[in-house]
């Protein structure tokens, strides 16, 4: 109502207004758009030089941080790291040799580390053209059984837990069932050891009967 009743007298106060106001209203209304219009850029350009600057300090710290992981790699004792799971995977291999010698009668193992990459051997040959299903499966497991025994030691970082998916047969075509409690039975005294009381290993198989110091559950429900 207030709107309606002032339009009368506003068309009538526009009448008398000169020309020179309403460009002036104009040109003012321009020159508002503008300053806008420059503040939106100030404020885009104070957000790129925070974001700059963010951008320079992260690179800083990733440069300190590359020059710290250069100097610990050159700390890196990759000789003893490499004969330290050589010497893990053997002690396993010998005690399954003792128990069941026809499941293992290869050479020693022995392993490479390097910086970019690491080989496994079976005596000077490559591993994978030494072994079949059988010796494979306990080759595999003395690997795991190595990882393990690295819990055992302060100056390697080692989570204590081991999961193992047993496949009902291996490539040559025999059933991992009648090998299963051989190949776990170092894995049952490594973890009585005292160092080893908060480790685990766990492990998925067809079998596992009479396998003495481990807690079997048996399941009877058929996933389809």
């Amino acid at each position: 109502q207030i709107q309606t009743k002032l339009r009368y007298t506003r068309t009538k106060a526009a009448a008398i207004i000169p020309p020179e106001i309403a460009i002036c209203d104009t040109e003012i209304g321009s020159l508002e758009e503008r300053l806008s219009q420059l503040k939106r850029i100030a404020t885009s350009l104070k957000k790129r030089e925070e974001i700059s600057a963010e951008i320079y300090r992260i690179q800083q710290e990733v440069s300190k941080l590359e020059t710290r992981v250069s100097e610990q790699n050159s700390k890196i004792d990759f000789e003893k790291g490499s004969d330290f799971i050589a010497d893990s995977m053997n002690s396993y291999l010998n005690l399954i040799y003792r128990t069941k010698p026809k499941l293992w009668e290869q050479k020693p193992v022995a392993v490479d580390f390097r910086k970019r990459d690491f080989k496994f051997f079976i005596g000077e040959r490559n591993w994978k053209s030494k072994v079949g299903g059988t010796a494979t499966l306990v080759f595999l497991m003395s690997y795991h059984y190595a990882l393990m025994n690295l819990t055992n030691r302060d100056d390697y970082n080692y989570p204590g837990l081991t999961i193992i998916d047993f496949p009902a047969r291996l490539d040559d075509g025999s059933i991992v069932r009648d090998k299963e409690n051989f190949v776990l039975e170092p894995f049952v005294d490594l973890c009585q050891w005292k160092r080893m009381t908060h480790t685990q290993v766990i492990a998925a198989g067809s079998s596992f009967e009479n396998l003495e110091g481990a807690n079997r559950i048996e399941l009877d429900y058929i996933w389809k």
